[in-house]
C-alpha cells in the first residue's frame, strides 16, 4: 500500500511540475513578443553579396547597371520554349547512377537543364 502511494505521489508531482512549466512559459506572451520585436529590424538579407556592394548597386544609374548586368529581356520566352516538352519521367537509374545512357528520360532532362542554363546566363 505504501509503495502504491509513493508511486502515485511521484506521478502527481511530475504531472504538476510539467503543467507549472507550461503555464510559466506561456504567461504574458504578448509582452515578450513586443520586447523582442523591437530589437530586430526587418531588412532584406543577401548571403552572397555584401551590403556595401548592394548599396552601391542601388545608388548606380541605369546606364551603369545595363553596362555590367547584361540581362536579356527574352529570358522568360527562352525558358517557356525550353519547358514546352519536358520529360514525362526519368526511370531506370541504378544506385550509382552510372547508367545514364540507358535511362528513360535522362537525355531529355539533360537537354532541358542545358536550355534552362543557357537562357538564364
Amino acid at each position: 500500500m505504501l509503495r502504491l502511494s509513493v508511486i502515485l505521489a511521484f506521478f502527481a508531482i511530475s504531472m504538476s511540475s510539467t503543467s507549472w512549466a507550461a503555464n510559466w512559459n506561456s504567461g504574458n506572451n504578448e509582452a515578450k513578443q513586443n520586447t523582442q520585436s523591437n530589437k530586430f529590424v526587418s531588412k532584406t538579407i543577401n548571403i552572397f553579396v555584401p551590403d556595401p556592394v548592394l548599396e552601391q548597386f542601388k545608388k548606380a544609374d541605369l546606364s551603369q547597371k545595363k553596362k555590367f548586368c547584361d540581362a536579356q529581356p527574352s529570358v522568360w520566352q527562352k525558358i517557356s520554349t525550353a519547358s514546352k516538352s519536358p520529360p514525362q519521367r526519368i526511370k531506370g537509374f541504378n544506385s550509382r547512377m552510372d547508367n545514364g545512357n540507358q535511362v528513360e528520360g535522362n537525355q531529355a532532362s539533360c537537354n532541358l537543364l542545358l536550355e534552362y542554363v543557357r537562357s538564364i546566363s
